[in-house]
């Protein structure tokens, strides 16, 4: 009996514990990261055009201070896009998007818009009339996003950071 009493505290002990430690969120810390399938604003069909841009925060019209290239495969390139893993955090805000960075562009035939870098997403959305800069708690890998960009604007982002970081420190 004694033993039984010990093993049910011992229980309800551990469930006390555990119950605490996720409600301060660490227990999510080994579960942060999780891979899933990216979420689009709007469905994939509804796209209408792709952009590589690099990102502007002041031009509140379109977000970008240059457009690098228009996609016009967009299937492909779409089939490309969800091979890159994305991941969905929890615990931390991701990155975000960078000004000055390059970023992917889609417009959906409602005039809606999201922006996707490797750190984040920002979306405009029409009911809500304004744009936010973090959507998600989500990011996607860092690589992979590169070599996507690089595959189909032949840009390197670290390169051009790099310079832009160069470019502030001797300014």
């Amino acid at each position: 009996m004694k033993k039984t009493l010990k093993c049910l505290l011992c229980l309800f002990m551990m469930l006390v514990i555990l119950t605490s430690l996720s409600g301060c969120g660490i227990l999510v810390l080994f579960f942060d990261g999780h891979k899933i399938d990216y979420p689009y604003l709007n469905s994939r069909e509804e796209i209408v055009l792709i952009e590589i841009i690099r990102y502007d925060w002041d031009n509140e019209d379109t977000h970008a201070s240059e457009i690098i290239t228009t996609i016009e495969n967009t299937d492909e390139f779409l089939d490309d896009f969800e091979d890159v893993d994305y991941y969905d955090v929890f615990m931390w805000e991701p990155q975000g998007i960078e000004d000055g960075g390059i970023a992917i562009k889609f417009t959906y035939s409602n005039g809606e818009y999201e922006i996707n870098s490797h750190g984040g997403q920002g979306r405009y959305n029409r009911e809500a009339g304004c744009y936010y800069a973090y959507t998600d708690n989500g990011y996607f890998d860092k690589e992979q996003f590169r070599e996507l960009i690089y595959k189909w604007a032949n840009v390197d982002i670290d390169d051009i950071q790099k310079s832009e970081d160069q470019t502030s420190a001797n300014t």
